[in-house]
């Protein structure tokens, strides 16, 4: 995996020169930060930072240790710590969804130009076509081809994120059958995917309060 997004994929010649969709292969280094990412690996340095920190307050102040009122071992503030970690691991998944969907989804509107309707990259005789056959597409009707590809990954991301979170302002949407259908079956994976993320969300945030809550009555 470390290997693949460092091939050479541009230097191969595509129709029309969309050498640049092979960039969509570089999310595969998403998975190597999901691994990095790991809770239960960074809880327990959280775990080992805090109980140093005990063996010094029981090396130091005897008093201290001894005060069976202290949680000189910190458990409320390392369970606290390990659900704040959860629930940003859970906003860093939604977040690389939503840009993974929109970039393909980019690509896709690209892909539909380029060999479905055939139009050629010159951004002239695309506005020709467009004048020509009215003919909309989702680049064509939001003005995407004459922004730069930065741009409209930004553009794709904000789509593709109020998409699945079924918010939908409708200010970008598809607009010929072709990206009806193949938005219907990339919303169908990816509203149940973002739903059990967000329902995973939910668990965590009533998990906490239960906590608080047992903490409060032992009070």
């Amino acid at each position: 995996m470390d290997f693949i997004p460092i091939i050479p994929f541009y230097a191969v010649n595509l129709k029309r020169k969309r050498q640049d969709l092979f960039y969509i292969i570089k999310m595969i280094r998403l998975i190597k930060g999901f691994t990095i990412f790991d809770v239960p690996n960074m809880m327990t340095k959280v775990k080992s930072f805090y109980h140093q920190k005990m063996l010094k307050i029981i090396e130091n102040d005897i008093d201290m240790a001894n005060d069976k009122d202290q949680d000189n071992n910190k458990i409320v503030d390392i369970l606290n710590i390990s659900y704040i970690l959860k629930i940003f691991y859970l906003v860093v998944v939604i977040m690389n969804i939503a840009y993974l969907t929109g970039v393909f989804w980019l690509i896709l509107c690209e892909a539909i130009n380029d060999f479905y309707l055939n139009i050629d990259t010159d951004r002239e005789k695309q506005d020709a076509f467009y004048e020509a056959f009215e003919q909309e597409t989702f680049i064509s009707y939001n003005g995407l081809q004459n922004n730069s590809h930065r741009l409209n990954v930004i553009i794709a991301f904000y789509f593709a994120f109020t998409s699945l979170s079924t918010v939908g302002f409708g200010d970008f949407n598809p607009r010929g059958n072709f990206e009806r259908f193949i938005c219907a079956f990339v919303l169908l994976i990816g509203v149940a995917v973002f739903s059990y993320v967000m329902g995973n969300f939910i668990e965590i945030i009533e998990k906490f309060k239960d906590f608080h809550k047992e903490l409060e009555d032992g009070d």
